[in-house]
């Protein structure tokens, strides 16, 4: 025991020695004096310069007693696990508390619940949320809300406290990002469709040098969920962009509230123009259409004819657009030809749009004059031009 003391010393246990090892492994080219600072910050002690140097001797001697490797093989060793496994080390979240709220028994781990993690700074992660329950009460706890017996959800008090935040299973956000799409919206006027696309397209750019890292994109709606109950606990904006509500107590004083899953910051209306009214004062006036729109439509069911939905080969699916969507990217030629991939194409009054990608899911149109003459004769070859082209007319072009 005596020797094992003397292996340890001047630290009291096997963390404390580890961590220092950690930190002197990362700070290898820094002078003793920062390491001793650094550990004494890290540990909350107050070893001397003397003591920490006399420890980095004693590894250097009896090298058989010490880590040597461990640290800077530590990623090597979870990628061998996870590839021998077959599983990957996933980030776990789970409610902090020990014992059920409503009877006080104490929980027991149930199962894991496959997540997305959300975060400002990495992007999406898949992770797993650990599932608690309470066998006195069959009430199932989660990291930010429980669900009793009769299937009604309710929030924690201390929910939005926390560095992450979950509404629904399947979806976990670190609070970061849900102060950063306020920030947007309150100065910069973000829309949460707007917000998405940047979020999405910003981790697209840094998975460029490693396609094996696929990341899940984030959904504007599960944001938009989201970031209304986060901003209701808040007490921002949810009187303005709220008006039906579904009160509930609830036994630790909280209320919860349902909203439309359909829930708009703005109304729409129908975009046709070609209806107008009679005034008395003003004569003729321009009213357009006043209707709501058609699902997945501009323009409501009276007129949506005026701008049909199209579809198109795209890879083994289907990509489908209203006429009005078609629309170039860029008027400039494309900089990058390097990995674009030519789908389908549709033939208008201003010439042939093509369908194409740089094969990472993310299609956009492309005019004749944007893309290489060598790709576009080998998209024909490929497919015989008068059955790819579409020959729909359309006004709007």
């Amino acid at each position: 025991m005596e020797q094992f003391k003397n292996i340890l010393k001047p630290f009291v246990n096997m963390d404390e020695m580890l961590s220092a090892l950690n930190i002197i492994e990362i700070l290898k080219e820094s002078s003793m004096n920062m390491k001793t600072q650094i550990i004494n910050s890290y540990l909350n002690k107050t070893y001397n310069e003397q003591q920490i140097s006399f420890f980095v001797g004693k590894t250097k001697i009896y090298k058989e007693y010490y880590p040597q490797y461990f640290f800077q093989n530590h990623k090597s060793l979870l990628d061998f696990i996870e590839l021998k496994s077959g599983t990957k080390n996933l980030m776990e979240f789970e409610y902090e508390g020990e014992n059920c709220i409503l009877c006080s028994h104490k929980l027991e781990h149930f199962t894991y619940v496959e997540s997305l993690y959300y975060s400002l700074s990495a992007g999406s992660i898949k992770s797993k949320m650990k599932m608690k329950i309470c066998k006195n009460c069959n009430t199932k706890y989660f990291l930010s809300f429980y669900i009793k017996k009769n299937e009604e959800r309710s929030f924690f008090e201390n929910t939005i406290f926390k560095k992450n935040i979950a509404f629904t299973i399947e979806t976990i956000f670190e609070i970061k990002l849900l102060d950063s799409l306020t920030s947007d919206i309150i100065h910069k006027h973000s829309s949460f469709i707007g917000f998405c696309n940047a979020y999405n397209y910003l981790y697209m750019l840094k998975n460029q040098d490693n396609p094996s890292a696929k990341r899940v994109k984030l959904n504007d709606k599960r944001l938009c969920e989201t970031w209304f109950l986060y901003s209701w606990n808040k007490k921002y904006f949810i009187a303005v962009f709220c008006s039906k509500m579904e009160w509930t107590n609830t036994i630790d004083g909280n209320l919860t509230f349902t909203f439309d899953g359909n829930l708009k910051v703005r109304r729409l209306k129908c975009l046709f123009n070609g209806l107008t009214t009679e005034n008395l004062e003003f004569g003729t006036l321009q009213t357009g259409c006043n209707k709501v729109p058609s699902i997945n439509n501009y323009l409501c069911d009276d007129h949506k004819k005026f701008d049909p939905q199209l579809s198109f080969n795209y890879g083994n699916s289907i990509y489908k657009c209203l006429s009005s969507q078609i629309k170039l990217k860029q008027s400039r030629r494309l900089v990058d030809t390097m990995n674009l991939v030519i789908h389908d194409a549709f033939e208008c009054n201003k010439g042939v749009y093509y369908l194409v990608d740089y094969n990472d899911e993310y299609p956009f149109w492309a005019s004749e004059g944007q893309i290489p003459s060598e790709l576009i004769e080998k998209f024909e070859k490929k497919t015989k031009k008068d059955s790819v082209i579409r020959e729909k007319s359309n006004k709007f072009y």
